[in-house]
Formats: structure tokens, sequence, C-alpha cells
């Protein structure tokens, strides 16, 4: 594995947008890796999405064809260690910022560089926590 797929950057993919089909369809599949977090993540936009977005169907077809890593004790315990640096530093999130902080955490532990749009809340995490991050889309990063 090589690579942790953020929701946005799943999102995007399902829904054909900002070019991150052709990046992730160009991979291979052995180095793509999604958390369970971003599973959860996408199966709640699953439900709540417009019709014509991201569907059930969908979302289950994807999660068959990839592989999930699961969020272990090792993962909680470094995802405890890190929220506390943050919120002792200034730098926390606040509750949104939490799977954020789960995702990087699983790519920290595996070696993996999270693909995301979400700059903004990845770069600091991943210089905390080492791991690089790239941007597979075309759109410009979330602000």
């Amino acid at each position: 594995m090589k690579y942790l797929l953020d929701t946005d950057t799943v999102s995007y993919f399902l829904r054909d947008r900002y070019g991150v089909a052709s990046r992730l369809l160009a991979a291979d599949p052995d180095e793509l890796a999604v958390s369970r977090v971003t599973v959860a993540e996408l199966w709640v936009q699953a439900r709540t999405a417009k019709q014509g977005r991201i569907n059930p169907a969908t979302v289950g077809k994807f999660v068959r064809a990839i592989r999930g890593l699961p969020v272990s004790d090792a993962i909680w315990d470094h995802f405890a260690a890190a929220k506390a640096t943050m919120i002792r530093s200034g730098r926390d999130f606040g509750v949104t910022g939490n799977f954020d902080v789960l995702i990087g955490c699983t790519a920290a532990l595996h070696g993996l560089t999270v693909v995301t749009n979400n700059e903004r809340h990845f770069r600091p995490i991943g210089e905390m926590l080492g791991f690089g991050i790239e941007n597979w889309a075309d759109a410009p990063p979330k602000a």
C-alpha cells in the first residue's frame, strides 16, 4: 500500500469530479486503501445525498473493491496522543476534525500518503504525525 484515500477524494471519484477518476484508475489497486472512517463517511453521504449523487449501491461497490483499514487499538492510542497535543498547542480543529485526525493516524501507522483536497486540515496533521499528502483533484483546495 502507498496511498490512503480521504473521503473527499473518494467522493470526487464516485461523482466523476475534478479529474480524480483518471488518477485513481491509473493507480495500482494494491497501492490504494481507505480507512474505515472514510467508509463510514461515505455511507452517510449515500444516505443523505440528493438523488443522482452518491448512492448506497455505488458506495457498496466501491467498498467491496478497495482495501479498508480498520481503526485498531494502536490507531486509537495514536489518536488520543495526537489530539491531546493539538489541544495543548491550540491547533485543534474541534469535533469536526476528529475523523481527519483518525484518518491521519491510520496513514502514519501504516506509512501511507493521504490523498485529499482538504489540505487545510491534513497538512498540519501530516507535519505533526509524519505522513505526506497529495492532492489529486483539479480543484482549489478546500478553504
